[in-house]
């Protein structure tokens, strides 16, 4: 089996887990703070998951038919996903905390962020050593 199809699956696998733990906390939340929560994050999310889906499409493309070495394909795509990630994730924290959102849902949004920087890492690995 291919490395890159084990690493996406994996790191399908880590964002899934991920998910559910913002889903598990969002339901604890009242029904202001979910609506708050919505209105706050609605553009960010969108925003988000086009850029993350478009980096993976990116690497795909480049370990495929680019013309650049592939560790150092990975080591470009990697620093710059957890740029993405880090900076993405720092920003929705300080909103959390700027919006008073209560501590154990910012709490499971740090698992949850950890979870998926987690499973990027993996997913570098995997397809870096593999």
């Amino acid at each position: 089996m291919n490395s890159l199809f084990i690493g996406v699956i994996q790191l399908l696998l880590f964002m899934f887990a991920s998910r559910r733990i913002n889903d598990n906390a969002n339901k604890k939340l009242s029904k202001s703070k979910q609506a708050e929560l919505v209105e706050v994050f609605s553009k960010t999310r969108i925003y988000t998951l086009g850029v993350i889906i478009a980096l993976l499409a990116m690497l795909f493309f480049l370990l495929q038919f680019g013309k650049i070495e592939r560790s150092l394909t990975i080591i470009i795509y990697g620093v710059v996903i957890f740029t993405f990630l880090l900076v993405s994730s720092l920003l929705s924290y300080r909103k959390l905390k700027a919006f008073d959102f209560p501590h154990s849902y910012i709490k499971s949004f740090l698992i949850a962020t950890a979870l998926r920087v987690v499973g990027l890492a993996i997913f570098i690995f995997v397809v870096m050593y593999t």
